[in-house]
């Protein structure tokens, strides 16, 4: 395997290696000794990038390692050509890790077009914890694959409060806070309070000193309420125009019972009774009872309906 240093690399058609979308990611390298290099696009000296389903590709002035592999013609010509590993851990930076000693024609350290690690010098790598995974962009972007881990014998984080050590967690992060207070190449955790935006995948864990951006809808970015006052439509006094029809709310009547549900009139409920029973009941402070078998006569300030007395007479002799 080859140390070499990146010049330039395939991205698309524009550049002068492109030879077709088979040759996005190819790097144009130089010796790693050299002390001053060009950005010479027309290099001779090229390599591809060994994984083909998972893309690292570096920058310019990044270290790869050369490996030989077969070509896609190697069937028939028995050819092999260089593919590259990399870019190396030189300096632990997750935004860039090129070596600033190499400058272009105009004496300027070259990383790329537009690619300028100055602006990402505040970057820092995460803090790994025991059986994490971890993938970090140049940008601040992280996916941890991590746990809950032993807060008493590893540093201190904000998701290790609750559940059993070994929990699974998985944080989404895109963009990370600034402290200041931390050297550049200082290790650091992610901060859901303070990173630009992210995504906690909990098992049991309690997030320490999680503060919502609001429990209402203001976390939405606006308040509703406030932005609704003032707008009720304004009445006036004016005639309404004979043109106008007004809707007529028209409500859904009342289903009706069933014929076999609406009760009949008492009196011929117990008239159907297999025992035969008295029509009615007396004051309780009178001292006497009434069956059907009783032949007092009613007193004389007792009006019977017409339609019940041949019933009460039947029923009480």
């Amino acid at each position: 395997m080859q140390p070499v240093r990146v010049q330039s690399i395939v991205l698309d058609h524009t550049h002068p290696k492109y030879r077709g979308e088979g040759s996005i990611g190819t790097v144009i390298y130089s010796e790693l000794g050299q002390s001053i290099i060009y950005n010479d696009k027309n290099s001779p000296f090229t390599a591809k990038p060994l994984s083909f389903n998972i893309s690292h590709y570096p920058v310019p002035q990044e270290i790869v390692y050369l490996i030989r592999g077969p070509k896609d013609t190697y069937m028939s010509s028995g050819e092999s050509e260089p593919y590259y590993i990399g870019p190396l851990n030189v300096l632990g930076n997750p935004s860039t890790n090129g070596i600033p000693t190499v400058l272009d024609e105009e004496g300027k350290y070259y990383e790329g077009e537009y690619f300028i690690s100055d602006r990402l010098a505040k970057i820092r790598p995460l803090r790994p914890y025991e059986g994490d995974i971890t993938f970090e962009g140049r940008y601040g972007q992280s996916i941890r694959f991590g746990s809950t881990v032993d807060s008493e014998k590893s540093s201190l984080n904000n998701w290790s409060n609750g559940g059993k050590i070994g929990d699974p967690i998985t944080i989404i992060r895109n963009g990370q806070h600034e402290d200041i207070n931390r050297e550049r190449f200082e290790l650091i955790e992610e901060n859901i309070n303070e990173d630009h935006s992210s995504i906690y995948l909990c098992s049991h864990q309690q997030i320490i000193g999680f503060k919502p951006a609001s429990t209402y809808d203001e976390s939405y970015g606006q308040n509703i309420f406030k932005d609704n006052v003032g707008e009720e439509a304004q009445h006036t006094n004016e005639s309404m125009d004979s043109n106008i029809e007004e809707d007529i709310t028209l409500n859904t009547a009342d289903p009706l019972p069933a014929h076999e549900l609406i009760k009949n009139e008492e009196l011929a409920q117990l008239s159907s009774q297999e025992s035969p029973v008295a029509y009615y009941d007396i004051a309780p402070t009178e001292d006497q009872a009434i069956d059907v078998n009783n032949t007092d006569n009613l007193t004389t300030n007792y009006i019977v309906p017409n339609n019940q007395a041949n019933s009460l007479n039947t029923t009480l002799g």
